[in-house]
C-alpha cells in the first residue's frame, strides 16, 4: 500500500507565503523524469484528472500522481474529476456512485484518502441536461458524497458554465468554498509577483464575474490547452496561479472537517434534501 497521497490539508495546495503555480492535465502519461523537469521549471502543485467525463476511472491519471510523487517534491498532489452526466461507459450514472468509485480506486493505491484534495470540474462542454433542477440534483449527490468520503473539496468552473448548467442562484460555496476560476485571459489574476518592492498584486476583480456564491476565486486558471517542447512535449497543460493565503485548505484537517460538517447540515436544509450522507 502506498502512502504518498496522505497529504495534510496544510500541504495539499500551498505552503508558501508567496503565490504559486499549478498545472492540471488529463489523458496523457507523464513520467517521473518529466515531473522532475516540471518542478525544476517552477511548478508547485500538480492536479491530475482521475475520472473521465465518458464515465470511467482514469488509470493514467492515477499513475501520473504516482509518477509525480516518485519524481519530484511538489507542494501539493491534487486530483480532479469531470463527472459523467450522460451515456456513461461504466453505466454508473449517479454523482454519488461516481465519487465513491474514485475514492475506492484511490484507496486501492493508498491506505488513506481522507486528506487528499479533490476538485470537481463543471464544464458546459459536457452534455448536461437542459433541466437545471436535474443538474442540481446530480451536483447535490456529488457534493454530499465528497463530504462523506473526503471532508473537503473544491470546484473548477466559470460563470458561463455554472449559470447555464445550474442557474445563477445555485450555490454550494458555503461548503465548497475553494474555486478554480477558469478564465483563459492570459492574466495571472490574484498573484503576488516577486518584484523589487514585493508589492505587485493584480486586481482579483479583473474580468471576474461572481457566481455560485463565490465572491472571488481561490485559484485562477488563466490559460489552457498549452503545449510546449519543454519537459512534456505534446502534452496539453492548463496553467493556474494561486494567491498568497493563510487559511482555507491550509487549515488543520480535524478543524476543517468539523467546520465542513456544520456547513453540510446548513446546505441540506437550504437545498431541501431528503438524504444526508454522513
Amino acid at each position: 500500500m502506498r502512502d504518498f497521497f496522505i497529504l495534510t490539508i496544510t500541504s495539499c495546495l500551498i505552503s508558501s507565503s508567496l503565490a504559486g503555480f499549478a498545472i492540471d492535465f488529463a489523458g496523457s502519461n507523464i513520467t517521473s523524469a518529466q515531473f522532475s523537469c516540471l518542478q525544476s521549471n517552477g511548478v508547485d502543485v500538480v492536479i491530475s484528472r482521475v475520472y473521465s467525463p465518458d464515465g470511467f476511472i482514469e488509470e493514467t491519471g492515477i499513475q501520473n500522481l504516482i509518477n509525480a510523487y516518485n519524481g519530484a517534491s511538489f507542494l501539493g498532489y491534487n486530483a480532479y474529476i469531470t463527472p459523467c452526466v450522460a451515456n456513461c461507459s461504466n453505466n454508473v450514472s449517479s454523482g454519488y456512485d461516481q465519487v465513491s468509485a474514485v475514492v475506492n480506486r484511490l484507496n486501492a493505491e493508498i491506505n488513506k484518502v481522507n486528506n487528499m484534495f479533490i476538485w470537481v470540474n463543471i464544464d458546459i462542454s459536457q452534455p448536461w441536461s437542459k433541466n437545471q433542477n436535474e443538474n442540481r440534483e446530480f451536483m447535490n449527490e456529488v457534493v454530499l458524497a465528497l463530504f462523506k468520503f473526503n471532508g473537503v473539496f473544491g470546484v473548477i468552473s466559470n460563470n458561463n458554465s455554472w449559470s447555464t448548467i445550474f442557474g445563477a442562484d445555485y450555490n454550494v460555496n458555503d461548503i465548497a468554498e475553494y474555486l478554480i476560476w477558469v478564465k483563459w485571459n492570459g492574466k495571472q489574476v490574484g498573484v503576488y509577483r516577486v518584484t523589487a518592492k514585493m508589492d505587485n498584486f493584480e486586481d482579483l476583480t479583473t474580468d471576474w464575474v461572481p457566481f455560485g456564491g463565490w465572491s472571488s476565486p481561490f485559484v485562477h486558471q488563466y490559460a489552457g490547452g498549452i503545449t510546449s517542447n519543454k519537459c512534456v512535449p505534446g502534452v496539453k497543460l492548463n496553467y493556474n496561479y494561486f494567491a498568497d493565503v493563510n487559511s482555507g485548505p491550509l487549515m488543520n484537517t480535524k478543524v476543517q472537517k468539523s467546520i465542513n460538517k456544520r456547513r453540510l447540515h446548513r446546505f441540506n436544509r437550504k437545498q431541501y434534501l431528503n438524504t444526508v450522507f454522513l
